[in-house]
């Protein structure tokens, strides 16, 4: 599967990296002192898993389906779905994500707003990115 560069290859990738990343979430969200619940923790380590399929999934685009001239490089791909994620987390879960951001290792920044995890989602999203296509290729891949 990884030899050769394939859509499943790096649908896999993307799978275990976004489920390396809501493990570790799962790992360090106990260690604050903000209290979140567990429906919280299995949604976020969910929707990491999600992202990174859907960034394994989308690698075989190396061009804008719709508009061809537009070219679509991997951290380009991988941060714009990481954003679009992290927004989904910030509509769906604000009352949960508010207190975290309130934190003395966040608040010290100024950057209080739930939005601001946006820029997280833009980081994890490429690196899934980079991983994804660094081991299992990009463009017309075929099916293995």
């Amino acid at each position: 599967m990884f030899n050769k560069h394939s859509i499943t290859g790096r649908i896999f990738v993307g799978e275990m990296t976004g489920f390396i990343i809501g493990v570790l979430a799962l790992i360090v969200l106990p260690l604050v002192a903000v209290e979140t619940g567990w429906e919280f923790k299995l949604g976020f380590l969910l929707l990491m898993v999600t992202m990174g399929a859907m960034i394994g999934f989308i690698g075989i685009y190396k061009h804008h389906p719709l508009f061809p001239a537009i070219n679509m490089p991997w951290w380009l791909r991988g941060s714009s779905i990481g954003m679009l994620f992290m927004l989904i987390l910030v509509l769906l879960a604000k009352d949960q994500l508010v207190p975290l951001m309130s934190l003395d290792i966040v608040a010290w920044t100024g950057l209080t707003s739930p939005y601001w995890i946006l820029l997280d989602g833009a980081f994890l999203g490429a690196l899934t990115g980079f991983l994804t296509t660094k081991i299992s290729g990009e463009g017309q891949l075929p099916l293995q």
